[in-house]
Parts: C-alpha cells; structure tokens; sequence
C-alpha cells in the first residue's frame, strides 16, 4: 500500500504516477513524505521528523523521503540519521518515471524490527526525543506536571489522613485533572515515544516508560468511589522518585 504524507501538489502528482507502476512487490507500506510538510510540521524541513515518527512506530514499512534540494543538502539536517536507515529512500523532486520506479522495486525485502541498525535507531532517537519531551513536563509552564498536578496531589492526600472531608473533593479534582491532561495534543509525541521505548532496552527509557505508568495509573484512579489514599501517595511518591532524577547522571 502506498501512503502520502506530502504537500498537495506533490501528492496530486504522485497518485497520478502511481497507476502506471508496475504492481507493488512488497505487502509491507510506502510512506512518501516531502521534508517540506506544511499541514503537519511547520518547520522548513518538518518532514524529515515526521519520517522519523513514522519509522519508529511502522518498523517494517519504507520510507521515501522527496525534497526539492540535493541529498547532501538535506543530510545537514537529519538529526537523527533517518536517511542512513536501511528502508529510507531519498528521490528528489521533479522526477521521471523511472527514477521512482527503480526505488519502487526495491521495497521487496521485509525490513525486520530486531535488527541492530533499527534497534540503535530508535534507542538513540527514543532517548533524544524523550528528553525534549520530558523537559517541557519539568519547566513547560501549563505542561510541569510536578508543580501543577502532582506535588499539590501528594500534598493533599498526606493532608486528608488529618482533615478527610476538606481534601476529598480536592483530590478527585485533581485527579481529573491529571487524566485530562494526559490526553492533551501537547502530550501525543511523549506517549507515542514512550510506547516505543517499551520495546528497547535502555535505562534511561525504562525510567521514562515507569514514570508515564505510574501516571496512567494514578489517572485511572479518577471517578472512583473509593480511592486508598495510602495506595496514592505510595504512587505520587514513586513518580516523583523516578521523575525528579530522570536527567541525573
């Protein structure tokens, strides 16, 4: 299946020239993406992150990158080494039939999840990406988790074993505020990052993986009956644990 991620031009342009290809070899997916992707990534070269996101997550599919500029030109901004990848194809803009159908037959070898290149890939791109993404829960003013949700959570609970019916509502409050901002837009990469670092072996990604647990879980405590606040602040205490020294080395 062929999939385009490209500006409208180029997508318009590409349907076009996909019927006159010869049948595709391959069950596995082509992404086209152009690394100028205006709808999803307003950056000059954004399509080159949004290929990224795609090889971490479609592991065994291909990915043809298409730009206006020369390779070289575009290498200089490859951050994380995506055009290195064995399954990334570069093809530059405007090109004839031949060209694309040459990349085209190469998309025949199924691209395997456990080798070491994708392996290394996504360990060092996951760890990269993560410590964005934590940074902006750490410091990101409406998005710091710790000062916002978490330290006033833990702080409420410890102060319910001493006044239950002042805190109550509070901490249901709380709580719903914790499982609303899981699931704000500003937090998709950091879940869809972390989902993918589940499968990699890495300390400071296992740490990262544990702490977002324990914030799905604290969140799925949200419209319960009955919450066991020792159970609550046994979580608060183990995401601050692991939170507060993800970045200590």
């Amino acid at each position: 299946m062929l999939t385009f991620h490209c500006h409208p031009i180029v997508e318009k342009m590409l349907s076009e020239i996909a019927e006159l290809l010869s049948p595709y070899p391959s069950k596995r997916d082509i992404h086209f993406i152009t690394t100028y992707f205006p709808q999803l990534n307003s950056m000059p070269l954004g399509g080159l992150k949004e290929a990224v996101y795609h090889r971490l997550v479609s592991h065994n599919d291909y990915i043809v990158l298409l730009s206006f500029h020369d390779v070289e030109s575009i290498r200089r901004h490859d951050t994380y080494k995506i055009l290195d990848l064995n399954g990334t194809y570069f093809l530059r803009l405007p090109f004839n039939l031949n060209e694309i159908q040459l990349i085209y037959n190469k998309c025949s070898v199924p691209l395997g999840k456990t080798e070491p290149e994708w392996q290394f890939f996504a360990t060092e791109t996951c760890k990269s990406m993560l410590k964005e993404e934590i940074s902006k829960l750490k410091h990101s003013g409406k998005l710091a988790i710790g000062n916002t949700i978490i330290y006033p959570l833990r702080a409420a609970c410890i102060a319910h074993e001493h006044n239950t019916s002042a805190y109550h509502i509070l901490i249901n409050e709380l709580l719903q505020k914790l499982k609303l901002f899981l699931i704000k837009e500003e937090l998709s990469n950091l879940l869809l990052l972390a989902d993918v670092a589940k499968a990699l072996d890495d300390v400071f990604l296992n740490k990262v993986t544990a702490s977002i647990s324990i914030l799905q879980d604290i969140a799925g405590d949200s419209g319960k009956r009955e919450i066991s606040i020792p159970e609550l602040i046994k979580k608060t205490n183990n995401f601050i644990r692991i939170f507060d020294h993800l970045f200590v080395t």
